[in-house]
């Protein structure tokens, strides 16, 4: 009974994984067989195509040939009216002396030239206007004799003929019947002018005859019947005796070339035509659409046989394939059954039974290996960082570098740390998700450039990532041009494609060492040294140490002393030069040690605060003093760049607040101009208060007291206020980055913005945003 029950289930898991199988291999061959029809359908579309682009090509061959006759014509017109002899004789008014005579002759002799030289022309002559005579190869004639000599047996009568000649043509071609002719001639006639003035026509007839012949023999298929019409809806050539019906005009056929099916005399034919490139004729065939897509046609037929039999052999093929490929599913349920019992013997098909079988193994050994590689990172990242801040017991340190695979190298070793300062361009939702993905992409392109020449090790510690560099004793001499290279390199890459800021450090190169807390706490310095100097590049600590090898002395009290002296004198321009000396001398020297660099910079700070004091009080106006809260400005500014942008801004002010009362009127006027030129050039870079000077024809100082007294702030705040509202309104779109808010605003860049927008508001233009 127990055996009858798993025969059973057998055969119905056999029946259902293989009815799933037969259904879906079917699919595969119906969807491939399907794609295949559309395939051959599409093909067959870019054959049709195909043949009328060469019909079409064709055609435009026979367009080609007839065009280059038409511009035989052409070019023999410009020889006629360009020839001396020609236009002379025509523009002449007076009686003919034997010279004369002789001209005409010549002028025969080349009419004869142009014959013998294209044999589509059968007659050609000219019209002399001021004489009145027609001039041809055989001789001089009186209009009314040449008339009687050609056409007194054309139905052409001669007042038409004479008022044909008579009048002003550009290049003209008129179809004309002969009775002397078997095919219509095409009549050209252009006119001759000298100076505005008509002196003649040159007419040339083109021999239909001929133009029929040329046609004939570039016809490609036997069957095509090719017609010239003009815009008159004349033919003017047609070899086959062919007329289209009479709904075919010349606007019928719109624009330049084009191809239509239609059906003629209850036979389906293909109409192409092209225009002239020469005049407005259009070249028209018609073909039987059995003779244009015959071959086409053919190819139909025989994949439409290819198909059906494809189809019929898939089947049986689908069938025998799956019937082949279930046997060792069957044999694997079978070890299954052996092996692991009968506890998935419910399930609905093999491959369920199959997956419960496996699927919890896979998933316990995928996770434990997921846990221990987690695990190991971890503790292998808190090893080195404990490592870098000296928290661990010399005893225990090679026996953990070797635990945990660690690379330091034995003959040089430094460490590079880099810190993200800003993020905010971005455009990522969660400023924590933003420090982590910066975080990311600077570790592995920085750890994957540095890896190209040295040994590194790398973790994150504190707010920094930390790279520690091994090399060899060859190396040790360059290494640093190396870093820097590979920083900058970084830092242009990450900066245009992430739009993420960082700067960096570097530790002194130690030979045969491995504490690395020393090196770690030498990166910090040099960390800090960068930022007290705004450097947003990487910073060297070589760089400081040499710079301490000379003991250098300034006595600040003599300087300090003279500044303020000039400040409270007022004599704004000789306390800039003199803060300047003091920068340039005292605090932007290069070999300047980093703590007395940073002594010094409260020490200028100070002084600046203790100088705008004393002025004020000199001046019995501390108002000036507490309402531009001066040490709040200062203190907070980072670097010395900053602090001397700030004074030499405070410096400005002061000389336009103590500066001497002129007109109130003409201030006023000058304030009104000034924000109709901060408002109008909000968005261009060089807005400035030396830009607004100039425009209005005043100085600097003129406009910045002024405006200071009559608006209330400084025309450099009131700028910067301006942009900076304006920046919080385009940062609340969410399509737009901080760059491009900085460009729209009228900042040089993005780093321009963020310094500006933080010194008004006290946060980065990319937090503001989050905020919104």
């Amino acid at each position: 009974m127990k055996i009858g029950i798993k025969d059973k289930h057998h055969k119905r898991w056999k029946q259902n994984v293989f009815i799933k199988w037969l259904f879906y291999n079917s699919i595969v061959f119906i969807v491939t067989l399907a794609i295949c029809m559309i395939a051959f359908f599409i093909s067959f579309q870019i054959i049709e195509k195909e043949i009328t682009k060469a019909h079409t090509a064709s055609l435009t061959q026979v367009k080609q040939i007839v065009d280059d006759q038409l511009r035989k014509v052409e070019r023999i017109y410009r020889d006629v009216s360009i020839t001396p002899r020609i236009r002379d004789m025509m523009w002449y008014t007076g009686n003919y002396e034997p010279r004369h005579i002789l001209s005409l002759k010549e002028i025969q002799k080349q009419l004869t030239a142009y014959k013998v030289l294209d044999p589509s022309i059968f007659e050609c002559y000219l019209y002399f206007n001021h004489h009145d005579f027609i001039l041809l190869d055989q001789g001089k004639y009186e209009p009314s004799t040449f008339y009687q000599f050609v056409f007194s047996h054309e139905d052409v009568s001669y007042e038409e003929w004479y008022s044909l000649v008579k009048k002003e043509y550009g290049p003209t071609y008129i179809p004309i019947t002969l009775k002397s002719k078997s095919k219509p001639v095409t009549f050209y006639i252009h006119s001759m002018k000298f100076q505005k003035t008509f002196l003649g026509n040159f007419v040339v007839l083109i021999d239909g005859e001929m133009m029929d012949s040329v046609i004939e023999r570039s016809k490609w298929l036997k069957d095509a019947n090719i017609l010239i019409m003009d815009k008159n809806n004349q033919y003017l050539s047609n070899p086959s005796e062919y007329h289209l019906p009479s709904h075919y005009t010349y606007e019928t056929l719109e624009g330049k070339s084009g191809v239509l099916f239609d059906t003629m005399n209850n036979e389906k034919a293909v109409i192409s035509y092209v225009q002239s490139d020469v005049n407005d004729w259009k070249y028209i065939s018609v073909i039987p659409r059995k003779i244009f897509f015959k071959e086409a046609e053919k190819l139909l037929a025989i994949i439409l046989i290819i198909l059906g039999t494809c189809l019929l052999l898939s089947g049986v093929i689908t069938y025998i394939i799956t019937l082949k490929n279930y046997r060792p599913v069957k044999k694997i349920i079978d070890f299954i059954d052996l092996n692991w019992g009968k506890r998935y013997e419910l399930s609905e098909s093999e491959f369920a039974k199959i997956e419960g079988a496996l699927e919890k193994i896979t998933k316990e050994h995928k996770e434990m290996n997921i846990k221990m590689k987690k695990q190991e990172d971890l503790m292998r990242e808190h090893f080195l960082e404990r490592l870098l801040k000296g928290n661990v017991y010399t005893s225990s340190v090679n026996e953990a570098i070797q635990y945990y695979n660690l690379v330091l190298g034995e003959e040089g070793i430094a460490i590079l740390i880099i810190n993200v300062e800003d993020t905010s361009d971005m455009g990522l939702d969660y400023e924590e998700t933003q420090e982590e993905i910066a975080l990311f992409i600077i570790e592995n392109i920085i750890g994957e450039l540095l890896s190209e020449s040295f040994t590194v090790e790398k973790t994150k510690v504190d707010e920094f990532i930390a790279f520690i560099i091994s090399m060899n004793v060859s190396q040790v001499e360059t290494f640093e041009n190396r870093v820097e290279e590979v920083f900058q390199k970084a830092q242009s890459f990450i900066k245009e494609n992430f739009q993420i800021v960082f700067t960096g450090a570097v530790s002194d190169c130690h030979i045969a060492s491995s504490n690395l807390n020393v090196m770690y706490n030498e990166a910090l310095i040099a960390y800090e040294h960068g930022m007290l100097l705004n450097h947003e590049g990487i910073q060297f600590f070589t760089q400081m140490t040499q710079s301490q090898e000379k003991n250098i002395t300034f006595d600040l009290l003599d300087l300090e002393r003279q500044f303020i002296y000039y400040l409270t004198a007022r004599n704004f321009n000789k306390a800039r030069e003199d803060f300047q000396e003091l920068v340039n001398e005292s605090f932007l020297d290069d070999e300047l040690s980093f703590e007395m660099k940073k002594c010094r910079k409260y020490v200028l700070i100070h002084m600046v605060i203790e100088g705008f004091k004393k002025l004020a009080e000199t001046q019995q106006d501390l108002d000036f003093f507490y309402q531009r809260s001066i040490p709040e400005r200062l203190l907070k500014q980072k670097g010395i760049h900053d602090i001397y942008e700030e004074t030499m801004g405070l410096l400005k002010e002061a000389e336009e607040y103590f500066s001497n009362d002129i007109d109130q009127n003409r201030t006023q006027e000058v304030c009104e101009k000034a924000l109709d030129i901060i408002h109008s050039h909000l968005e261009d870079p060089n807005l400035s208060v030396s830009m607004i000077a100039d425009t209005l024809g005043v100085s600097v100082s003129y406009v910045s007291r002024y405006f200071k007294k009559n608006v209330g702030m400084g025309a450099l705040d009131y700028i910067h206020m301006q942009r900076i509202e304006k920046a919080k309104g385009l940062l609340k779109s969410e399509d737009i980055n901080i760059s491009e808010v900085a460009e729209k605003v009228g900042y040089i860049n993005s780093l321009s913005l963020i310094r500006v927008f933080k010194k008004y508001e006290g946060i980065t233009p990319g937090k503001y945003k989050e905020i919104q």
